[in-house]
Order: C-alpha cells, then structure tokens, then sequence
C-alpha cells in the first residue's frame, strides 16, 4: 500500500463513524506502512507455518573430499543462527522469513559487518520487505546493484553482499519474488470485503436496510423520523425490536439479505481459496474437528502438510543460507534441517513384518522395557519359529552415509578442494626434481597469477558501486538539465548565462547523492584490505572522515564546473547561430543525454577506483604497511601512462604523482596531472589501475 493509498483508508475510517481503537490502528499502519493483507484465513495459515517452520533445529555439517559427511555440534555458523541478533532467536526469525514469504514473496536478512563478499556477518537482521527497493542494472541479464531500505524517515544504501535475500519463484521476474497472499489478492479482497459488510450490517442496521416512505415533504419533517427510527433500533442489541412508524410513514425493503446474498457459502468459498494457496489443510488450523475427523485422517493430514508445505519452505530456506551466508564460514560446510515429515508407523510395522516373514523383531525385555515395566527372565533373546531357514548374512559395507539435500555445493567445493591438492602434490613433486632457477621461475609465475587473482577480486568488489555511482550520477545529469531549462524558459531572452545553474547547489545536491556510496565503498574496502593482510581498519579517524568528505568534495567541485562550460559553450553557439528558446533548451537536453551516458560512466569508474584505492591505502596504513606497488591489469587495455607505472614502488607517505607533473607515456605522449595528487590508481579517467602492499621479491 503506498502513501496515498494509507492516506485515504485512513480517512475512510475516520469518516465511517469507527470505534477509537480501529481509528488508532489505521492511522498506525498508515504511519509504520504495516501489511494491509496481513489479516483473516491468509493471515491464520501463514503464522502456522510460520511458527512450524521457527521450531526446526538447524544441523552443520562438514563435507570431506571423499563425499562423506560429519556433524559440527559448536560453530561460529550455528551461534549466529540461533542467535541472530541480540534481540531476535532463531524460531523468531525463521517465522518472519516465512510469513514474509508468504505475504510479499521476499525476505531480507541484513548481515551486518559483512562488508565484502567472504565476510563472516557479525549479526542478522530482519528487514520490512515493504521497505526495500532493488535497485537494478539495464543491461541483460539483469543483475543488482543495491538494495535501498526505508526506517522510518533515513534511507539505508546496502550493496548486494550486505543483504541475504530469500526469493519465491517469480515468473514474471527472476529478481523480486512474488508470494501466494499476491498471487490470489482476489480472493483476499473479496474476503475482506465480505467482513467489512457484515460488520457493518450489524453495526449500522436494526434489519436489513430499509427506506422509510413517507407523505412529509420537507426536511425539518422528516429528519426527526429519521434520526428517532435510529436511535431506537439501530445497533445489534436493538436488532429485532418492533418498531412503530408515526402515521403516513411505510417502510420499503432496499438491498438483499445475507440469506438472500448466501453470504455463509461466499465466505466459505474465499477460506477455502486462501487455504488451498497456501497448501494449508482444514484441518490443521482446527477447522472440521470433531466433525468426519479421526485419528488416522488427522495422522495423513499432518503428514501432507509436513511434506508439501513445510519441507519445501524449510527446503528453500536452507537452499538460499547455503549459497549466500554458510559458504563464509567456510566452503566445505552445509546446513541441514532436521526432518519434519512425520513417519507412516503403520506403513513401517507392516514393512518389517513382511520382510521377516511375521517373526518378531525385538525381544520381549525390549518392548517391556519401551512400556516401562520390568524385565522377565529369559526375555532377553528374539525368538523365531522352527520352520525358518537362513537366507543368506549382508556384506560388510564401508561406513558412508548420504549427504543432505542442500550438500551440493560443499560437495562440489570439497571435491575440487581434493583434485586441487593432487594437482599441487603433482606439480610440487615434479618441481622438486628440476633445477633450482626453474623451481625460481615456476614460484614468479604462481606470484603473477596471484596477483591478477588479486587485481580481479579487486575489480569485482569496486564493481557494483561504480554500478551504483554511475546510477547516481546519471539520475542527477537529467534532473540538472531540466532544472537548467526551467530556469532558460523563465529569464525567457534576457537570461544570464551565469544565473542559468546555480553552482554551489548543484554541488550540494551532488555530495547529497554521492557522499553515502563513497562511505560505503570507503569502509568497505578498507575493511577488506585490511581484513586480506591480517591487519585491522578504523573507519572512524578524523583521518578517514577527512578523505571521504575531500574526495566527493573534490568530484562535486570538478563535475559542475565542466557542466557549467558545456552550458556555455553550446548556449553561446546557440545563441551566435540566431536559434530561439525551444532549440537552445534543446541543446540543454542534449547536454543532459551526455552527461546521463558518456560522463556518468567515466566519473562513476574513475571515482569509484580512486576512493577504493584510498581507503586500500589508508588500511595498509594503519596495519603498520611501509611501502607499496603500482599493479595494472596486465592486459591489451592497458594506456602507455600506466604500463611503465608497473611494479612502482613509493613509500606509504609518498604520492606516485603530485599535482602539476606531467607523465611521459611509453609510446611518447604526455599526460598532465591536473586533477589531484595521484596516490595510487586513477591516474587517468577509466584507469583501473590498483595499489598493494609491498612483498619482498624471491631470492634466487
């Protein structure tokens, strides 16, 4: 439900004569954005599931290399999911998760202190999923780029590794789920509708409406009929009361009766609907007992229930921790949930009895023993008739049991663990039997490889808020332009070129949007630099304040000041060339595409390397790093500037560059350093160029 939809339901209430406490509810979910479905059977049947899916027990497990699979009874894994955060449990949070499920199609986990892709979350938190937009990329496939939440009056930015989402299968969009309440809203509106009009028929009516027929013609004559006729029959405890009319005055039947309208079989026909999307049997919710109900109906009830509704909730549920949480903690780890279903006693009995040809089982001590009574002499062996015959002994097995279902990526990851490892005692066997300047020159290949692994990891976590800035800065460029022609059309031909955009707003209005996502990327970087040497990063040093607020500074500063001379270039061409408003707000809108497109990509890049770059830097830092190494990608892209910039090493305290130089390329061209001292990547527009800490070269 959005803002006006809040707004007029509540007005609606407020104008229908509702009770105080239905007044103070509306208004509190128009002010909380509250659920508007969250209500009736859909409501009953999802809180059920809800609250079974909260009570089953979690189970880690460790995949071996050679498929077999132990327990893990203590785990940092299972302390946060069975304490999530300081105030939710694990049954908590699973019974939002699923009725969330149910009603939006979506779940949110907000994993805080996850700050990069393999950070171990220090806590999980759930998030209104009302309150969550996807922010999403143009291109196919279509991939996320952020997740933008609302409390209360802030919004909240989180990046793609910050938030665990759990999806039902949608269609229609693989991206954002879509939940069974959605899905049959028909059904839940009808419900809904029926309540209301019962509800009011009780509250509004002495018997089904009526006209009151009457000889008087003018108000003053009939409004006192009207309101006695009320007061006095109106209300369920005056319903049924006969009623006198005053003489010329007939009553007139108006509308249908709930008889007429068959409303107990509508009501009927809604429930019904609900419950069967979703999979929720009558009987579970105490519908029908006592009824056509015994135990063996109640037993296959729970039974397919369990099967068809809980286990493929708890199913995904587990599906999706182990894709996107338990590998964190370590790629060989899986969790389980126990098995809900319960077993077909009955069923088994008679399987066991078959395979034994009728022979007993247990022995009698044994049964004692399970009804509690004491044990007999002699009861101790299993007895058989005389007539039987061996039929053969089984063969020894290897002790493997079967991993669980959602095994399979810890299986995999455990068997290319394995493989990986025979390749390495491989390779090391036959390293060690040739000479030492080739064993030299295998170890500086594996260092290049580590190294572009490296770079590439770098390029992946700069990636989504380069997405993201890019995003920002192209929504701004539009906004910018319109304002700019807004402003054209008002001072009309006597405009000033200078008063066309105000600078020190636009400025404003840029660090406003950008600021957020540099924090961000700052801390998250730094965290996980800091995190990849074994060290630690404090984000909340003047220091580290200071960097940020100069770089968006400095972006902001640097952008309005190009859009200023684009502005009055192509106005003052316009306006040599005799052309009118229409064709110069034409070139303001063109200005505008380029700067949405072209501009919005190189700044989104170029920044986006350079503060990540930073904050690498500012970690090593404070992790005690003395010097460091230039690193580009290695590859064709690679400009003259940036190639001879290669394996350079400067103090922690020194730039590469400092502002006023200018750089000598390897094919012969010069390049100025005019934009800011250049202390590690980003020596250029689009330069994807990283900084590393210093590691001391192999001797030979």
């Amino acid at each position: 439900m959005n803002f006006f939809d809040r707004v007029k339901e509540t007005w609606r209430f407020y104008r229908s004569g509702k009770s105080i406490a239905e007044v103070g509810h509306a208004f509190s979910s128009w002010l909380n954005g509250t659920s508007s479905v969250a209500f009736g059977w859909q409501f009953k049947a999802a809180k059920l599931l809800g609250e079974t899916v909260g009570y089953a027990a979690f189970r880690l497990y460790r995949i071996k290399a050679d498929g077999s699979w132990s327990e893990i009874d203590s785990h940092p894994a299972l302390d946060l999911l069975h304490q999530p955060n300081p105030i939710s449990t694990h049954s908590e949070l699973l019974e939002m998760l699923s009725m969330s499920l149910d009603f939006y199609g979506n779940g949110y986990l907000y994993m805080d202190g996850a700050d990069s892709p393999t950070t171990k979350p220090k806590a999980l938190y759930f998030l209104k999923p009302q309150n969550v937009t996807i922010i999403r990329t143009d291109s196919f496939p279509e991939s996320v780029i952020a997740y933008k939440y609302r409390h209360k009056s802030r919004e909240y930015v989180f990046q793609p590794h910050q938030i665990l989402h759990i999806r039902e299968s949608n269609p229609d969009d693989p991206i954002l789920g879509f939940g069974a309440v959605q899905a049959m809203s028909d059904s839940v509106d009808l419900d809904l509708s029926a309540r209301q009009w019962n509800r009011a028929f009780f509250r509004n009516s002495a018997r089904p409406d009526l006209i009151l027929k009457s000889k008087f013609k003018t108000r003053e004559q009939m409004d006192p009929i009207r309101m006695q006729f009320e007061d006095r029959y109106r209300g369920t405890e005056n319903a049924h009361k006969v009623a006198i009319l005053p003489d010329g005055v007939e009553p007139d039947k108006m509308g249908w009766s709930q008889k007429e309208m068959d409303f107990v079989e509508q009501l009927k026909w809604s429930r019904d609907d609900i419950l069967s999307g979703l999979r929720t049997p009558h009987v579970v919710l105490g519908l029908g007992a006592g009824e056509n109900l015994n135990r063996a109906t109640a037993e296959a009830t729970n039974y397919i229930y369990a099967l068809r509704t809980v286990m493929p909730r708890l199913r995904r549920i587990a599906t999706f921790l182990n894709v996107l949480l338990i590998p964190r903690f370590g790629k060989d780890l899986v969790i389980e949930f126990d098995n809900v279903v319960p077993e077909d006693e009955d069923l088994a009995i008679k399987k066991r009895v078959a395979a034994l040809g009728g022979a007993p089982y247990e022995s009698v001590n044994e049964v004692r023993d399970e009804l509690g009574l004491e044990p007999i002499e002699n009861g101790d062996s299993v007895m058989a008739s005389f007539t039987q015959t061996p039929v053969g002994s089984p063969k020894v097995q290897p002790n493997k049991t079967v991993a669980p279902r959602s095994a399979y990526l810890a299986s995999k990851e455990a068997k290319r663990i394995n493989e990986s490892n025979a390749k390495v005692e491989s390779a090391v066997s036959s390293v060690a039997s040739k000479a030492a300047d080739g064993f030299v020159r295998i170890q500086k290949v594996f260092k290049l490889m580590q190294e572009e692994a490296r770079w590439r990891a770098f390029v992946k976590r700069v990636t989504p808020y380069e997405k993201l800035i890019k995003k920002t800065m192209a929504d701004y460029a539009q906004g910018m332009a319109e304002r700019a022609s807004a402003n054209l059309e008002e001072q009309s031909k006597a405009f000033d070129l200078a008063t066309l955009i105000d600078p020190r707003s636009e400025v404003r209005i840029i660090v406003s949007a950008v600021r957020p996502i540099f924090d961000d990327l700052y801390r998250s970087e730094g965290r996980t630099s800091a995190d990849l040497i074994g060290g630690a990063f404090d984000d909340t040093t003047a220091r580290v304040h200071q960097a940020v607020n100069d770089a968006v500074g400095l972006m902001a500063e640097t952008y309005q000041e190009e859009t200023t001379r684009l502005f009055r270039d192509a106005l003052r061409d316009g306006l040599d060339a005799g052309e009118g408003i229409d064709k110069l707000k034409n070139r303001i809108s063109d200005i505008g595409e380029f700067s949405s497109d072209v501009r919005a990509e190189r700044v989104a890049k170029s920044e986006a390397f350079r503060v990540a770059n930073m904050a690498g830097r500012e970690a090593y830092r404070q992790s005690g790093v003395q010097k460091l190494v230039w690193y580009t990608a290695a590859d064709e892209l690679v400009c003259e500037f940036c190639a001879p910039l290669h394996g350079t090493v400067v103090g922690i305290d020194e730039n590469f560059y400092d502002k006023g130089d200018v750089v000598q390329g390897s094919d012969g061209g010069t390049m100025p350093v005019d934009y800011a001292n250049v202390t590690g990547g980003a020596l250029h527009p689009n330069c994807r160029c990283q900084v590393v800490p210093q590691v001391e070269e192999l001797q030979n």
